[in-house]
């Protein structure tokens, strides 16, 4: 049963001023929920999309091998932007493009202080949105300018998922996505309820072939790089934490896994990006 949504592209353009039923800012926070680093996604893979595939490999491709880069270039002219990165960096980028306190490099800089890594993984990404930093053997502090998502209903535009692959040192470690938006995709079950949520990320495995609406797949053909598509996130129906993940809607790699931190699960965390 499908119920509310809430778009990035239209929470973007009204400032935030209006939420639905999924989307709702939590009252205790102190700080407000902030999209640039969507809008810098957005722009990117919107842009590069006008090339078309398979043409746009040329500008857009998921690098294998190392962090990458993501170039952004000049609105109208798509050859000007470039993607050629992993997941976590895309979303790193995006940050830094688009906020000042994320920028720079070296032992000073955000994420190096908080992340230990001027480009943390996916697995980095996700320990320290759930843990903090470590400051001593029992002992943490928060990641400023982050605030964690404890409920799949408090999702908004603009948030960042976290995935870590089982404990984190295989290769890939996870996966990291920036969130356009949310809706209730199946809520059947008396103790599960489903969402799909839209995610903007670099990657080499599409989610999901046409037509589950990943801007990767023409058809049968999945290109890889920055784009668009969905996934699947299961929360408890009475508290709406989370308790589940999967890749896809209609694809073989969709299989179900579970929120824990085992070689078995695929642990994630979802957090606001707050100015």
């Amino acid at each position: 049963m499908k119920m509310s949504s809430i778009s990035g592209r239209s929470l973007t353009a009204i400032g935030l001023s209006v939420m639905t039923a999924v989307g709702v800012v939590n009252p205790a926070s102190a700080n407000t929920p902030t999209t640039g680093h969507l809008a810098a996604a957005q722009e990117i893979v919107t842009q590069l999309d006008t090339i078309g595939w398979p043409a746009e490999s040329a500008y857009n491709q998921y690098n294998s091998l190392t962090g990458g880069t993501v170039t952004w270039g000049t609105p109208g002219q798509p050859t000007t932007y470039n993607n050629n990165s992993q997941c976590a960096p895309f979303v790193t980028q995006s940050v830094q493009h688009a906020y000042s306190w994320a920028r720079g490099s070296g032992s000073g800089s955000f994420f190096y202080t908080y992340f230990n890594a001027n480009s943390p993984t996916s697995a980095s990404w996700y320990y320290g949105l759930k843990y903090g930093k470590r400051t001593g053997p029992s002992t943490w502090i928060d990641v400023p300018h982050f605030e964690t998502v404890n409920s799949a209903r408090e999702i908004l535009p603009g948030d960042v998922l976290a995935i870590q692959y089982g404990t984190g040192t295989g290769s890939p470690t996870g996966h990291t996505a920036i969130i356009e938006s949310s809706e209730v995709w199946d809520d059947t079950s008396p103790t599960t309820t489903v969402f799909r949520v839209k995610v903007l990320d670099s990657t080499s495995n599409p989610h999901g072939l046409a037509p589950a609406g990943d801007t990767r797949s023409v058809g049968y053909t999945e290109y890889n790089g920055a784009g668009s598509g969905y996934m699947l996130l299961y929360a408890d129906k009475a508290s709406g934490a989370f308790t589940g993940s999967k890749w896809g809607v209609n694809e073989g790699g969709g299989s179900y896994y579970p929120n824990v931190e085992t070689s078995a699960g695929r642990p994630f965390i979802v957090s606001h990006v707050t100015d």
